[in-house]
């Protein structure tokens, strides 16, 4: 990705997702999360937690007006924005192996908090077996999974020390100083995502 013209797309998504996160987040501050939460899945995900046989799918080949689960497929994404941890999903921003950029929310889990932050970070690999994707209640596309037993975490291939503005791997060492999470390859990727993307929706110390 170019760090000076980012997808205007992928743009637009993440600011989104920064002001609902901001705009949630003292309610995330006071949630214990170990909470098992139940809704009744408009659809029925087959469950299925081994990989091999399955067919990698890409957010491209895959339309959000069918409202269908893919069934014998895997999406294969990267946390690019942590969820939202509110009620009655966990929202997030994931990307797939080429730069597709979708919501993903998930309903029914049963996560503690340490899990949460371990598996979701920036940077975090996971797989969707069966992936549903549907136009949601708002007018806009998502990947929805009832059954968090259809993701698989992939922690060895996972890269959280990647830049936060143009995701260059592993190498960036400098960091926001205020929220000491944020890493950047450089001053000007940095910059750019306090300005581009707004930093400051999402940077708290806790």
């Amino acid at each position: 990705m170019n760090s000076t013209e980012p997808d205007p797309l992928k743009t637009e998504m993440i600011l989104l997702h920064r002001q609902a996160k901001s705009q949630f987040a003292m309610l995330e501050q006071s949630l214990p999360y170990k909470t098992a939460l139940s809704f009744v899945a408009p659809i029925t995900q087959p469950s299925i937690t081994d990989l091999l046989g399955l067919k990698q799918i890409f957010l491209a080949e895959m339309i959000a007006s069918d409202n269908k689960i893919y069934e014998g497929f895997v999406l294969k994404l990267t946390v690019i924005e942590e969820p939202i941890f509110s009620l009655p999903s966990m929202p997030m921003l994931a990307e797939d192996e080429k730069s597709g950029v979708e919501r993903i929310s998930i309903y029914n889990f049963n996560w503690d908090w340490e899990t949460l932050k371990e598996n979701f970070a920036f940077g975090s690999k996971f797989s969707i077996v069966n992936p549903f994707f549907r136009i949601a209640t708002d007018g806009k596309s998502a990947i929805r999974v009832d059954d968090p037993g259809t993701i698989v975490f992939h922690p060895t291939l996972s890269d959280k020390g990647k830049c936060r503005f143009c995701e260059s791997p592993s190498n960036s060492t400098i960091k926001c100083l205020k929220c000491l999470k944020a890493f950047y390859c450089s001053n000007k990727c940095l910059k750019n995502d306090a300005k581009v993307w707004k930093h400051n929706l999402i940077c708290r110390k806790n």
